[in-house]
């Protein structure tokens, strides 16, 4: 791996609240063990992290909620070279994290695969 290329993981956040619920504060701090950097997109710039006692490798930046969690993702990644990332994770807080991640981390990093993913939903679109 070449050392200026970061692992980022790019969590995305929807709320209405002035804070982080705690199970995404737990969410986020567990993924910032597997990657350098977790971005943080929310639609709520008053959740800060100086508010939640953070670690340092978790960053927030906030968008309007326009095209949901992908509209979010898109114009955060618009702006980014992405060939400074060795990895590129995009998580969202539908899910609630039960145990660590190591083991999903290992299995699909040791993997080699360029893409990996996992996911299960049946909910579709209103449209």
């Amino acid at each position: 791996m070449d050392d200026k290329k970061i692992r980022i993981c790019i969590f995305i956040h929807y709320s209405t609240a002035a804070s982080l619920p705690y199970y995404v504060q737990i969410y986020i701090e567990e993924l910032s063990r597997h990657f350098d950097k977790v971005k943080v997109l929310s639609n709520n710039s008053k959740i800060k992290n100086e508010d939640h006692s953070l670690n340092s490798k978790i960053e927030f930046e906030y968008y309007e909620n326009q095209g949901y969690d992908f509209g979010m993702f898109y114009r955060y990644i618009s702006n980014q070279n992405i060939d400074n990332y060795s990895e590129l994770a995009v998580v969202n807080d539908s899910n609630v994290l039960l145990n660590k991640l190591d083991k999903i981390f290992e299995s699909g990093r040791k993997s080699n695969s360029d893409f990996w993913g996992i996911i299960d939903s049946t909910e579709k679109p209103w449209f």
